[in-house]
């Protein structure tokens, strides 16, 4: 990600994000402050005829300068199941292995098709936040997966 590419951004996020709403300009202000920071941790995937179609980011954890940050993936719905995604987690978890030995990630748990590719990159549920074991029922619930314990 350049500076200036922030519209892209918040095109490729407000259409992967629409079941849940809320992208805004704002959101990407919150998500990073300056963009300037984005220049080598942040990537878009390409269609043939130019569009972005997805992006992420390898970003750093605030509340614990140690760990990297997975942060904003996103996948168009029209471009998902074609390893998209796969292939961005490796590129942000290369990235993020430069710099941390600890990385994390935050999503909802009714993106089961992400939260399949997270698991399968190593990421483990974090049974101290709050309503985790709800939210993690609900994916056991429709996900099975060894890291779950039920698959």
């Amino acid at each position: 990600l350049e500076e200036g590419d922030e519209e892209a951004w918040l095109r490729v996020q407000d259409e992967a994000n629409q079941p849940w709403g809320g992208i805004t300009p704002g959101t990407f202000e919150r998500a990073f402050g300056n963009a300037s920071l984005l220049n080598g941790r942040s990537w878009f995937v390409v269609d043939p005829d130019g569009n972005d179609v997805a992006n992420a980011s390898a970003w750093m954890r605030t509340e614990d300068e140690n760990a990297g940050l997975v942060h904003w993936v996103a996948v168009l719905s029209r471009c998902q199941g074609k390893g998209i995604g796969k292939a961005l987690m490796t590129q942000v978890t290369n990235r993020l292995s430069e710099e941390y030995s600890t990385a994390y990630l935050n999503t909802g748990s009714a993106r089961i098709a992400a939260v399949k590719v997270y698991l399968d990159f190593g990421f483990l549920p974090d049974m101290e936040k709050d309503k985790a074991e709800e939210g993690w029922a609900e994916v056991r619930r429709n996900l099975r997966h060894p890291a779950l314990g039920n698959g």
